[in-house]
């Protein structure tokens, strides 16, 4: 069922113009080809027009997800005459606010289990814990459809061990090893995944991760070609997760979908963006209809209405049309039913819902992961969308194998 299926359409026509008009059609052509175009790789000192902030209690979250996802640290620590074998898990993990590196984190870990040992006659097995500070980079590895936002140790400080009940000369001789043993085992595993960025609807040049004391920045340069690089510094993300985006990308984003899409609805018509401006919780939108067979023409409107949430996703809802210029000769589509079934503003709001993190759901130690979003408003005079949004969890059911028949 389509938005505005209640209103009638009517196209006229002059008898004359029964003829498709090669001018206009290579104007249509040539600006197809332009908005296309492969984007020129990032260039070293680019400038964000999208920027993402995580909110401490959600970088918490992924980099206590990130190194929990790991596993156990578990291993051998030989020394003369002694076999170690510690068996850890993270049980505590609390973000510190102070400033740790460029792409770094700062966090209190508390590591929990067991610590055998063998020294031939003597073999046992006494409770270990491990209270250290880490400084977590976050990193990002590019794939196929975007880029990976990853969490890694990258050194420990202050490492304290306390292996009470094992016999003191096992002590003397094992404290240091196992000290050394921790920190390797926790800097040299491998980069985790904890989320991504990008996508069809979003695809993206080039991203930098950067840390705040406990608030994370991620700087995205995207595909559009012509981005709008953000000018001003955004208030620091207290919950969830932050995303302001240049209102001229998303224009130049969805120019590309509208020619790539090419003409919808009945009357087929090409819907294809010119400029948004989104102030607090309403838009208006610019846009050009092309109709390219006989009779040829085109006609500009603006459209406005209000920039909502449905179903926790950012949406656009039209509600009122202006013409504005046309092509001699040019029909009458009526407007809002050409939005709604053109998929000029869905292709927006995907847009949009592509370029929260991790958008939909994933699958994260046992839970589903989703993102949805919580506000959605306009800034700095139009020309920046802003959204908020935040993470649903859901533990999901475990698998029960099915039964053997007998």
């Amino acid at each position: 069922m389509h938005l505005f299926t209640a209103y009638a359409v009517t196209v006229w026509v002059p008898a004359c113009s029964w003829q498709s008009n090669p001018e206009m059609v290579a104007e249509f052509e040539a600006a197809k080809a332009a908005a296309l175009a492969a984007p020129s790789p990032a260039p070293t000192d680019w400038s964000p027009d999208a920027v993402m902030q995580l909110s401490p209690p959600l970088v918490e979250h992924l980099v206590r997800s990130g190194l929990e996802a790991k596993g156990a640290l578990s291993g051998d620590v030989n020394v003369p005459g002694v076999t170690f074998t510690p068996e850890l898990q993270l049980k505590e993990m609390e973000l510190m606010g102070a400033p740790a590196c460029d792409e770094c984190v700062k966090a209190d870990l508390s590591l929990e289990g067991v610590l055998k040992y063998d020294a031939s006659l003597l073999v046992g097995e006494v409770p270990m814990s491990v209270q250290t500070v880490a400084l977590v980079e976050l990193g990002s590895v590019r794939t196929d459809d975007g880029w990976d936002v990853t969490v890694k140790p990258r050194a420990l400080r202050k490492i304290r061990i306390d292996v009470a009940g094992l016999p003191r000369r096992l002590m003397q001789l094992g404290e240091e090893p196992l000290r050394a043993w921790a920190e390797a085992e926790m800097v040299e595993r491998e980069p985790e995944r904890v989320t991504h960025l990008g996508g069809e609807q979003l695809p993206l040049r080039d991203l930098r991760v950067a840390s705040q004391g406990a608030v994370v920045k991620v700087e995205l340069l995207t595909q559009a070609l012509q981005p709008q690089a953000l000018t001003h510094t955004p208030a620091a993300a207290e919950r969830g997760w932050q995303l302001e985006i240049s209102t001229a990308s998303l224009v130049s984003l969805a120019r590309r979908e509208a020619f790539a899409r090419g003409p919808q609805t009945a009357l087929k018509v090409v819907a294809v963006p010119e400029r948004l401006a989104v102030t607090d919780e309403t838009f208006e939108l610019d846009l050009r209809l092309w109709h390219l067979d006989a009779p040829s023409w085109w006609r500009d409107l603006r459209v406005s209405g209000s920039a909502e949430l449905q179903s926790g996703r950012a949406t656009f809802v039209p509600s009122d049309a202006e013409r504005l210029a046309a092509s001699e000769g040019a029909g009458w589509a009526d407007p809002l039913l050409t939005l709604a079934e053109g998929a000029l503003l869905s292709s927006i709001a995907s847009t949009l819902e592509q370029s929260v993190p991790a958008a939909g759901s994933t699958v994260v130690k046992g839970a589903k992961v989703s993102v949805d979003v919580k506000r959605v408003r306009g800034t700095e005079g139009g020309s920046v969308l802003e959204l908020k949004g935040g993470l649903k969890m859901t533990p999901q059911p475990t698998s029960k194998k099915p039964a053997v028949a007998p």
